[in-house]
């Protein structure tokens, strides 16, 4: 249940936020060391001037939301602290205390909430999608919102929050407001991690690339389905949730899904890599390369390859700050990551080549994509027959 925070709550709420900072440290603007030395007067004082919201479940407090209100315009407000406890997620507790900020800044008469998510946060930004939020294309001012991205909800449109999906909404893990947490489903798969010296250097690599056309049935290792998922948008820095091909303004548009096939320790099956975990989460399973093939207007090789990569893009998450841009900067990352895989792929041994001919509608049917997600780019990969 949701409970709001009164007089003489300071110590539970220090501990919420120490709970908090300590999970998720890069998420917050202060850090833990502050927050524990803060004097127990200062607790107090944020209860009183900040609606401090808290999901509790018997005697464990695991989330938190808080409103404030906006530093440059009396009429609108912040959603501000959110937080929730990992045994929360995925729950539907996100949405609900979103709902109760909401409510908040409603019974005030603001007309505007805006919030700061993290760009890499793609969880957290489907929520607040849901709930009525819109990305206005402004980028926080402070340097430690700097990988953040504003959304902002229209407190006027009768349309507007509760949740318009509210069945989606709930479905939704939000973890932290820099991790990129995907919807619940099938247990996540721990990658090898990834190595970061091949056999060959960069310059051998590039003289060494070919498209091929022509597949072993060979299975592939999982150690090199992820470094060939790495290689595609793995992450490169935890810090700042750089990946391996650049995005522009860090919007990350890009998908990644694995069809794989004889690899040893997995079922044959559509996987999605998760860059934050570097993981694999089973979406469909079976060998889909049959059908896949077929949309491609039975290009065999498709069918021979024991690793398809699909890469596709997301515009929904470039457009609000790219507007008419968006489909060139889509088809530009998809370039990134193909040239990446292409290379990484000569570098383990292998081989790969891009196909685009394929029928779209057919593809993204067959792989159960999610409206709005484009397939643009197949790969299929493996050793030379």
């Amino acid at each position: 249940m949701i409970e709001r925070l009164g007089a003489g709550e300071g110590r539970r709420l220090r501990a919420i936020r120490l709970r908090a900072l300590a999970d998720a440290p890069e998420a917050f603007s202060s850090t833990l060391a502050d927050a524990e030395a803060r004097d127990p007067t200062a607790w107090e004082a944020q209860i009183d001037a900040l609606p401090t919201f808290v999901w509790r479940e018997g005697d464990a407090d695991l989330g938190m939301v808080r409103g404030a209100p906006h530093d440059g315009d009396p009429e609108s407000g912040y959603l501000v602290s959110m937080w929730l406890a990992p045994e929360a997620r995925g729950r539907g507790v996100g949405a609900a205390l979103v709902r109760e900020v909401i409510a908040w800044a409603r019974g005030r008469g603001l007309r505007r909430l805006v919030l700061d998510v993290g760009v890499h946060n793609a969880a957290a930004r489907r929520l607040y999608e849901c709930m009525g939020f819109v990305a206005t294309g402004v980028t926080p001012r402070t340097p430690a919102c700097a990988r953040e991205m504003e959304m902002a909800m229209d407190l006027r449109d009768a349309d507007a929050g509760p949740a318009r999906d509210t069945a989606y909404a709930g479905s939704l893990e939000v973890p932290t407001m820099t991790d990129d947490a995907k919807v619940g489903g099938a247990p996540l798969i721990r990658l090898p991690e990834p190595t970061m010296a091949g056999a060959f250097s960069l310059e051998e690599t590039l003289a060494r690339r070919r498209s091929l056309r022509s597949f072993s049935p060979d299975p592939i290792s999982l150690a090199d389905v992820g470094q060939l998922a790495w290689s595609a948008q793995g992450v490169t820095d935890a810090a700042t949730g750089y990946r391996t091909a650049p995005s522009a303004g860090g919007t990350l548009p890009i998908e990644v899904d694995l069809l794989l096939h004889g690899v040893p320790e997995l079922e044959d099956g559509v996987y999605r890599y998760l860059p934050a975990e570097h993981a694999l989460r089973l979406r469909l399973p079976g060998d889909l390369r049959e059908v896949v093939t077929a949309s491609t207007m039975n290009q065999g090789f498709v069918r021979d390859a024991p690793v398809v990569m699909l890469v596709s893009g997301v515009a929904a998450r470039t457009e609000p700050r790219f507007g008419a841009l968006t489909d060139r900067l889509l088809d530009m990352e998809v370039g990134h990551v193909g040239q990446n895989v292409s290379l990484q792929a000569v570098a383990l041994g292998l081989g790969t080549v891009v196909v685009v001919a394929f029928r779209e509608a057919e593809l993204a049917a067959a792989l159960r994509l999610a409206e709005g997600e484009r397939p643009i780019y197949l790969m299929p990969v493996g050793r030379a027959a």
